[in-house]
């Protein structure tokens, strides 16, 4: 069944424009997430279906699957979207803990990126960022994410992952 979906996700993607390495590592993630025995993968391709109409709502669900993979990697037991389209991202087995997980990833500013690639003179490397706005950015992130936390059972952990 999951190649089926897999198929039709792969075949909308190019419909739609989407880089070749993008839509070539789908299946590569998933093969791997599916090796690693993490739980309800189809779960979250029916929401990376749904966001097949823009590329960065593509990119946060499929940083969703990138953090599941590097959760089991590491021996964990995954389950990706616990609670369905609602809720937290991730859930990761413990021993007898559970820990939910919200995945929050940064989306490229597109100046900043233009200005970087332009680079310097005579290839000079250019100064990047902005201290005090990224650290108010990533703080406002964790608390939006931790807002959505709330409604986990008692005695469960949360976290904030971001990539």
């Amino acid at each position: 069944m999951l190649s089926q979906v897999l198929t039709q996700i792969r075949t909308s993607m190019e419909d739609r424009g989407f880089p070749r390495d993008w839509v070539e590592s789908l299946p590569l993630l998933v093969n791997d997430l599916e090796s690693l025995k993490v739980q309800n993968i189809a779960g979250w391709l029916r929401e990376v279906k749904s966001r097949l109409d823009e590329k960065e709502q593509y990119l946060d669900v499929w940083a969703q699957g990138w953090f599941a993979w590097a959760f089991a990697f590491n021996g964990f037991a995954m389950t990706m979207n616990p609670s369905g389209s609602i809720g937290p991202d991730l859930l990761v087995k413990v021993r007898s803990q559970d820990i939910f997980v919200e995945v929050r990833r940064f989306r490229t500013d597109y100046e900043e990126r233009k200005r970087l690639e332009e680079g310097g003179p005579d290839g000079e490397l250019v100064p990047y960022g902005d201290f005090s706005k990224d650290v108010r950015r990533v703080l406002g992130a964790v608390q939006a994410k931790s807002r959505q936390g709330k409604g986990i059972p008692d005695g469960s952990s949360y976290m904030v992952a971001i990539r």
